[in-house]
């Protein structure tokens, strides 16, 4: 259950950064609004895209621990 929970997870990671990156294209990449968090009352679409990027490593290390762990019988 903790693995299926940890894919979930670094599924979450990846479509917050996909999301990031599809909504900032729509606005040029246009950095205007990111040091007040919003663009047009909504969040700068700078902020998933981190989200996302730190996410994922995390996830990535603790699926690889706990394979590590798995595959020397730990």
């Amino acid at each position: 259950m903790q693995q299926f929970i940890r894919h979930l997870v670094l599924t979450l990671g990846f479509a917050l950064l996909t999301l990031g990156i599809l909504a900032w294209q729509t606005i040029n990449f246009d950095l205007s609004g990111l040091l007040s968090f919003t663009v047009n009352g909504s969040i700068h679409p700078i902020i998933p895209s981190a989200l996302g990027l730190g996410i994922i490593p995390a996830t990535l290390w603790e699926i690889l621990l706990q394979q590590f762990k798995d595959d020397n019988g730990s």
